[in-house]
């Protein structure tokens, strides 16, 4: 996945304020838009894309997206 600075910074910053499973598609935060700009192709046959944060003591080490 390949995400501007800024927008991974802001990500992972909201990410670790709230690690719950989250909806890509009807979030309105600016990070949640830049996830949904990633692998656009992958996602075309419909159907929504949660976002499941791998958060540890705190600190993110990755994140799955089921879609």
């Amino acid at each position: 996945m390949s995400l501007p600075g800024a927008d991974v910074k802001e990500m992972l910053r909201a990410l670790q304020k709230h690690p719950d499973p989250f909806d890509i598609e009807s979030s309105k935060e600016s990070w949640a838009a830049a996830l949904r700009r990633c692998h656009p192709d992958q996602f075309n046959k419909g159907g929504g894309r949660v976002c499941v944060p791998v958060v540890v003591g705190g600190e993110v080490l990755g994140l799955m997206v089921f879609g």
